[in-house]
C-alpha cells in the first residue's frame, strides 16, 4: 500500500496557485492614492477636465454681453499703460539711465544682466565688484550724492521685477552696502561732493541787473517770458522746468477782487497741478492757502486770440512781430525754457556764480527768510512738502557772511567810522565859537550828503517792473 504524504501535497497544493494573477487583482495605485488623499490632492481625470471646460465655454457664449454704458471694460495692457503714465517722469529717466550703466559694466565683464534673476548671495557679491568700478563714460568718478541715486534707481528696478529683497534694507545686502559707504566716504577725502554745480540765488543786486538792462520786462516777447517764468517761479512755487512746461491756460483764473473797501485789484489764482512733492493719488496733498499773485494779463493779452482761454501757457516766441500777437501757436520747446534764467545770467555776465532756473525758487525762499516769514509759511509758496526741505536752502548771502566775518574780526566797518567822525565833530562844535561852529555844522552836511549818495544811489531802471500774466 503506497504510503500518501499528505503534508507535501498540502503545501504543494496551496503553493501551486497563481500569485501573480491574484495580485494583478488588486489596484496598489488606488490603495496608495486613498492612503495619501490627506496630504496630495487626487489627479483629476483630463478627459473629464476638457469636457467641463468645453461646457464652461459654450455657457459664456450664450451670455449677453456685458454693459459698458457705466462700467467700461479694461484690458491688461490699459492697466499696465495706466500704471506707466502715473510714473514719476524724472525717476522713470533716473532709473533707465543707471539700468543703462549698469548694462554697460555688466557686459563689459561678461556678468548676467538680468539682475532680477540672481540669488541675493550672488547678486551681492557682484555689487560688491559693481560699486567700485561704476565710472562715468569719461571715466571719472561719480559724485557720492550720484551713487546715492544710482543706489535708489537699482532698488525700484527689483522692485518692479518683483524682487523679494531689498537692496537698501536686506541684510543679505549688508556687504554690498558697506562697499558703496566706504567708496563715498574716500570720494569725500579726496574733494569730492562739494556741490560745485550747484545752483545759486540770484542776489537783489544781480535782480536789478536783470531790470534795468531791459531782459525782463513788457516790451517784447522775450522780456515779457521771463517776467513770466519769474513770477510764477517766485509767487507759485513753479520748478525750474517740469511745472512751466506742464502749466496750461486752463489751470489759472483772472479775476477781480476788492482789498479791504478799497478798488478793484486785478488777481490770477492757480489751480495747482500734481507736481514733484505732490503728486496726487488717494493721499493728495494741497497747499493750504490759495496760491494767488496779484497782476496784470499782458502776457495772455499777447497770445493767438484763439489761445488766450486754452492751450500750452508757454509759445514759442515771433522774433519780428507785425501786430500786437507776441507768441505763435507752438509750445515753447522744454529745453528752451530750461535755459531761462542761465540765459539771463549770460546776458549780464555773472561769473563766478552759477545762475539756474532753480536759482529763482531759491533767491525767493532767501527773499522771505530775510523778511522774518517763518517756515510754515515759506513752504505755503515753494509748495514743499514739510519744513526740512528747507534745509538746503538755509544758506546766507554774501552780505550776510561779511557782517559775521566782521564781528569775529572786530572790525568796525565804514558805516561805524562815519558816526565816529560826527561825533567828534559835534563834540568840537561844543568848545568852539560861532563861526568855527557854522564851518563845522556845514561840514557835517557835506559828509551827510555825500554819504547818502555813496549809499543810496537812485536806481537807473530803464523799465518799470510789470506783475505780468
Amino acid at each position: 500500500m503506497e504510503e500518501t504524504n499528505w503534508s507535501s501535497d498540502f503545501y504543494s497544493d496551496i503553493f501551486s496557485l497563481d500569485f501573480d494573477s491574484l495580485f494583478n487583482t488588486i489596484d496598489l495605485e488606488s490603495l496608495g492614492s486613498k492612503k495619501n488623499s490627506d496630504t496630495v490632492p487626487e489627479v483629476l481625470n483630463t478627459t473629464n477636465r476638457e469636457s467641463e471646460r468645453a461646457v464652461l465655454a459654450e455657457t459664456t457664449n450664450n451670455l449677453p454681453a456685458p454693459d459698458e454704458s457705466r462700467f467700461p471694460l479694461t484690458s491688461t495692457d490699459q492697466i499696465q499703460e495706466t500704471i506707466k503714465e502715473a510714473q514719476n517722469k524724472n525717476t522713470k529717466r533716473s532709473t533707465n539711465t543707471w539700468m543703462r550703466v549698469w548694462y554697460s559694466w555688466a557686459k563689459s565683464r561678461q556678468v548676467n544682466e538680468s539682475i532680477e534673476t540672481m540669488a541675493p548671495a550672488t547678486l551681492d557679491g557682484v555689487l560688491q565688484k559693481f560699486y567700485p568700478e561704476v565710472r562715468k563714460q569719461d571715466g571719472s568718478e561719480y559724485e557720492p550724492d550720484s551713487l546715492k541715486v544710482m543706489k535708489a534707481a537699482l532698488e525700484r528696478y527689483l522692485s518692479t521685477q518683483k524682487y523679494p529683497y531689498s537692496l537698501i534694507n536686506s541684510l543679505e545686502f549688508s556687504s554690498s552696502r558697506a562697499v558703496l559707504e566706504a567708496k563715498a566716504k574716500q570720494l569725500r577725502m579726496n574733494g569730492y561732493g562739494k556741490r560745485k554745480n550747484r545752483a545759486l540765488p540770484y542776489n537783489s543786486a544781480e535782480e536789478e541787473s536783470f531790470w534795468s538792462s531791459g531782459l525782463l520786462a513788457d516790451h517784447d516777447g522775450v522780456a515779457l517770458t521771463n517776467v513770466n517764468f519769474k513770477n510764477l517761479s517766485e509767487h507759485f512755487g513753479f520748478r525750474g522746468r517740469q511745472d512751466h512746461y506742464d502749466a496750461y491756460v486752463q489751470d489759472f483764473e483772472v479775476a477781480w477782487i476788492q482789498i479791504q473797501g478799497r478798488e478793484l485789484a486785478k488777481c490770477v489764482r492757480f489751480n495747482e497741478n500734481p507736481t514733484k512733492t505732490r503728486s496726487g493719488g488717494l493721499s493728495a496733498k494741497h497747499r493750504k492757502t490759495p496760491q494767488e499773485m496779484w497782476a496784470t494779463d499782458e502776457f495772455l493779452r499777447r497770445r493767438p486770440l484763439e489761445m488766450r482761454t486754452s492751450g500750452p501757457l508757454y509759445l514759442a516766441i515771433i522774433q519780428r512781430p507785425k501786430t500786437e500777437v507776441w507768441y505763435a501757436k507752438s509750445r515753447m520747446g522744454e529745453h528752451k525754457l530750461g535755459s531761462i534764467m542761465k540765459t539771463l545770467a549770460q546776458t549780464i555776465s555773472i561769473d563766478g556764480k552759477k545762475i539756474s532756473n532753480h536759482s529763482t525758487r531759491k533767491a525767493v525762499v532767501a527773499k522771505l527768510k530775510k523778511a522774518g516769514q517763518p517756515r510754515h509759511k515759506i513752504i505755503q509758496i515753494t509748495g514743499h512738502a514739510n519744513e526740512t526741505s528747507l534745509d538746503d536752502y538755509d544758506g546766507i548771502d554774501e552780505k550776510e557772511r561779511r557782517t559775521l566775518s566782521h564781528i569775529i574780526s572786530g572790525y568796525s566797518g565804514p558805516s561805524t567810522k562815519f558816526f565816529q567822525s560826527i561825533a567828534a565833530k559835534l563834540e568840537f562844535i561844543a568848545s568852539s565859537t560861532f563861526n568855527r561852529c557854522c564851518c563845522a555844522i556845514e561840514q557835517i552836511c557835506n559828509v551827510f550828503i555825500n554819504f547818502a549818495r555813496c549809499s543810496h544811489q537812485p536806481s537807473k531802471r530803464l523799465f518799470s517792473r510789470p506783475s505780468v500774466f
